[in-house]
């Protein structure tokens, strides 16, 4: 007690008091319970302040609690502090040396930010003084936790989630850096986020952690400056750790950690509690909403885009300047006859990838139906369009082999473009290509036929 009394009398306030404070806070307190104290006089002043208080808020002593508080919670603090005064006077009246008051929550503004605290008060009459002892729980990451919770509850995304856990992790002193990865939730592994504008050369720690190794190789495209190796810094110079983000019976993703100074097992642990679970919850509603998506978008079959997506893409294509191109495979129930459905479901989905390869970067590739595949290339003159068609036309001319079977299919293409300067048109695309497709079909196999919205202009190739 008297270490603690020698380190806060200079903070103590000048008209001098008969009680000793220091020990009138800390009798109200049981030795482990590890808050912070201050005690004010009846007219709410701070008259002192434990050490643990003084290091968040250094000049907190003398000045009216409501100076503390953050300025949305005042008036509050306003009102209770005018409830307060009232039971000080009927303590006095009636004699009585101590009382308790309930607990409240408010916000401190402190040097480094706000501070979430829960506070309760303890009125102690002595010496026929009368001050009021509150006990200061910071409950900061308590707060800033439930406020993450409530995100990820309400189906915020990745990208404003990750980055609250992240400042969560960072408020720590030991840690220097943070970085979280998924596993096969968006549509290729990745590195989702990480709080370092060059993360270290280096990131996972252990030469047996064959998670760490794992996140190394999916996240090497991303970061192709790094070099992924098992190893960290030397004892002298770092820590790492990583952990598993699992939805119980998987792994998700990961999240790695790492700072300059040397943290034990249980530190580190420790550490990540909160933070790894709530990074869990993230990716479990994450994954949840990718495979809905996915369902609803993706065509099961081949993997592109779906007849209901890309409707939907269609509709938004109106000042990009689009091409339609409607891409059919002939007889295709013939083919299936003769060599059999599983034949047929790899032949569409080799014609899937070979329409993927031959489009341009951006172009939207969808199979509409059974064996009917649409693009919709966006910001494409009619030139190019036809020039695509031609590429599309030769790539699917091309016999298939499937199982030591040798396929070929008749292929035609009709593209459908909007009348120059009008897209009102745009809603007549499909519908259109539909047409183009059925005249490329009256002039053979191999052929495709354009044509443009709102005027009878068209061409064949």
């Amino acid at each position: 007690m008297a270490r603690i009394d020698s380190a806060v009398t200079s903070r103590v306030s000048k008209p001098t008091s008969k009680v000793d404070l220091a020990s009138l806070a800390w009798d109200t307190v049981a030795s482990s319970h590890p808050i912070m104290v201050v005690v004010l006089d009846a007219r709410m002043i701070v008259r002192w302040a434990s050490p643990g208080m003084l290091a968040k808020l250094p000049d907190a002593v003398e000045k009216p609690i409501t100076a503390l508080i953050h300025p949305d919670d005042i008036g509050d603090i306003t009102a209770l502090v005018a409830t307060l005064g009232e039971v000080a006077n009927e303590l006095v009246e009636d004699g009585i040396a101590e009382m308790g008051q309930g607990s409240i929550q408010t916000r401190l503004v402190t040097p480094t930010g706000d501070m979430h605290i829960e506070a309760r008060g303890i009125w102690k009459r002595e010496q026929g003084e009368l001050h009021l002892v509150v006990h200061i729980r910071d409950i900061t990451k308590t707060t800033r936790a439930v406020e993450i919770l409530g995100q990820v509850s309400n189906g915020g995304r990745l990208a404003t989630v990750l980055p609250m856990i992240g400042t969560y992790i960072l408020n720590n002193p030991d840690v220097d850096g943070c970085a979280f990865f998924s596993f096969g939730i968006t549509p290729r592994a990745d590195l989702l986020w990480t709080s370092a504008s060059e993360p270290p050369s280096t990131m996972f720690p252990n030469e047996n952690d064959e998670l760490a190794k794992e996140i190394g190789r999916v996240a090497s495209n991303d970061l192709s400056a790094q070099k992924f190796t098992p190893e960290w810094f030397s004892d002298d110079a770092g820590w790492s750790w990583s952990w598993a983000l699992t939805d119980d019976t998987r792994p998700l993703g990961a999240m790695v950690m790492w700072g300059g100074r040397d943290v034990n097992p249980a530190v580190a642990n420790n550490l990540a509690s909160i933070p790894r679970h709530l990074g869990e919850l993230a990716l479990v509603r994450h994954r949840d909403s990718w495979d809905l998506y996915r369902h609803t978008a993706t065509d099961a079959l081949t993997g592109l885009m779906s007849r209901q997506a890309f409707l939907g893409r269609l509709q938004s294509a109106a000042a990009t300047e689009p091409a339609l191109l409607s891409i059919d495979l002939g007889d295709f129930k013939a083919l299936t006859d003769n060599h059999g459905h599983e034949v047929g479901e790899t032949v569409l989905k080799l014609a899937g990838m070979r329409i993927s390869a031959t489009v341009r970067a951006g172009d939207i590739v969808a199979r509409l139906s059974g064996d009917r595949f649409s693009v919709l290339a966006a910001n494409i003159t009619r030139d190019e369009a036809e020039v695509l068609a031609d590429r599309l036309l030769s790539s699917l001319g091309a016999p298939f082999s499937v199982a030591d079977t040798i396929v070929e299919v008749e292929t035609n293409i009709g593209i459908s473009m909007p009348e120059d300067n009008n897209r009102d048109n745009d809603a007549k695309l499909l519908p259109l290509a539909d047409r183009a497709l059925t005249a490329a079909r009256t002039e053979g196999i191999g052929r495709f036929h354009t044509m443009v919205a709102s005027k009878d202009e068209s061409n064949s190739g």
